[in-house]
């Protein structure tokens, strides 16, 4: 072989290894393409589950469906703050492979220790494995991968937490710790919807007892001069 004929194979041999290269990268393209379309309907339909959904307990039911389509997602739970000054809370909803570790969803619990406690406090996003969270401390089962993302209004008011967790081997990745923060802002706006929209149906009513008691017309009207209320009892 010249070395002409040795020139030419060696240029084919570099060109063979680009085409490669530009295969790879394609490849790795529509992989990542793919996955971020994924992440976009699981988001899109969570969105979709706050503005239909009426139930709290209904939507978190929905959101854990939805997450199990990106990440692993068996042992899955959500607590919520029942009066934060005495480190009191709730778990709702709470999925896990270990019964013993199930909460009693109507139980009212102090908790002042261990990974859901911590991020209460802190108030950030938590990813953590094994050893880390030995530094941290744990309440129940100790997992090899932890998931957890606090539920923050707009206002900075902290709801509670959503978490997810692996026993088995370390499973979460900085991806699945932004779309937990994404899903879990969604959250605390429905929590917040609803709690505003309970406190004015419980006004509502109890401006009807109180008009109802006093045995008076009573009428509300808009800025047009329509009228939005009018009592029942007319004497």
């Amino acid at each position: 072989m010249n070395s002409i004929e040795m020139k030419t194979k060696a240029q084919l041999l570099e060109q063979i290894k680009d085409l490669q290269a530009q295969v790879d990268e394609l490849t790795n393209y529509r992989k990542e393409h793919k996955e971020m379309e994924k992440i976009w309907d699981v988001l899109l339909n969570i969105s979709k589950a706050v503005m239909k959904t009426k139930s709290i307990s209904k939507l978190i039911i929905e959101i854990h469906k939805e997450v199990g389509k990106l990440m692993y997602a068996k042992n899955f739970y959500v607590c919520l703050v029942h009066d934060i000054d005495k480190n009191l809370f709730t778990f709702p909803y709470y999925k896990d492979v270990n019964e013993e570790d199930v909460e009693d969803p109507d139980e009212v619990m102090e908790i002042t220790r261990g990974l859901t406690y911590h991020v209460m406090q802190t108030k950030e996003l938590l990813l953590v494995n094994k050893k880390e969270i030995e530094k941290i401390g744990v309440v129940g089962t100790l997992p090899e991968s932890w998931l957890g993302a606090p539920l923050i209004t707009e206002t900075g008011e902290i709801l509670g937490v959503i978490a997810v967790q692996n026993y088995e081997k370390e499973e979460y990745t900085e991806k699945d710790a932004m779309v937990m923060s994404i899903i879990a802002g969604n959250i605390a706006g429905a929590l917040k919807y609803k709690k505003a929209q309970t406190a004015l149906q419980q006004s509502e009513a109890k401006f009807k007892d109180i008009t109802f008691s006093i045995g008076e017309w009573i009428w509300e009207v808009d800025q047009k001069g329509r009228y939005t209320y009018c009592s029942d009892k007319v004497d």
